[in-house]
């Protein structure tokens, strides 16, 4: 019996203050993952959220994790019962994969509260090669070894041709006869002794606001 007026009088104590921590701003959402389409320099996302409490609310900053993603404001404060949004631009650069970003948020709320949000960008990859570098060790017997290409099925690049530097390696571009858009780069020294370098760019179409450069090194030494 003591045991149960116990709880019941926790439960009250503590009833006002989860109250008070549900006023203020509510969010529609505190996580957001998205896939980057291909080529794009950018990648957006708005975390909207509405004022359910009785008194103004001020957001007083926002941080990013990262210095890739920057966030807007169309204003700071917010009335009873006023929505409103912050933006998060993500920059994509030469980043690949899944990008994670961490969001804090301080308000005034209660003197200072603070709210994390998680934006995690998908950034894919249009071709994939594996490996890029390609080695022989100057007593290994100099045969012919493979780079795999994957082409993306729903890639906007395909693979045009190859460039290959120098004379050192003898270079075959073969297409996997079974696996769609796999390619084979066959690559072979062609001195029987000494060391050797070289590169393989692959080159594609059509062209894109965000060229990338594909590489495939060899090297004997």
């Amino acid at each position: 019996m003591a045991s149960s007026h116990l709880t019941w009088v926790l439960a009250v104590l503590l009833l006002p203050a989860a109250l008070i921590a549900s006023d203020g701003l509510v969010w529609e959402t505190q996580t957001i993952e998205t896939r980057a389409p291909y080529g794009a320099p950018q990648v957006t996302a708005d975390f909207g959220f509405v004022n359910q409490g009785s008194a103004p609310v001020t957001i007083v900053e926002v941080n990013s994790s990262c210095g890739c993603t920057t966030t807007g404001l169309d204003k700071r404060t917010f009335a009873p019962g006023e929505s409103g949004k912050i933006t998060a631009v993500f920059t994509v650069g030469s980043r690949m994969g899944t990008q994670r970003n961490m969001l804090r948020v301080v308000t005034n709320e209660g003197g200072r509260r603070m709210t994390d949000l998680h934006f995690t960008v998908v950034i894919p990859e249009a071709i994939s090669i594996s490996p890029r570098l390609l080695h022989w060790r100057q007593t290994d017997e100099r045969t012919a070894k493979t780079a795999v290409i994957d082409v993306a099925h729903d890639s906007p690049l395909q693979i045009r041709d190859i460039e290959v530097d120098g004379d050192s390696f003898e270079v075959n571009l073969e297409k996997d006869p079974e696996i769609e858009g796999r390619y084979h780069l066959v690559i072979t020294p062609v001195a029987e002794s000494g060391i050797a370098r070289g590169m393989v760019m692959i080159r594609t179409e059509p062209e894109t606001a965000r060229p990338r450069q594909f590489t495939v090194f060899a090297y004997v030494r």
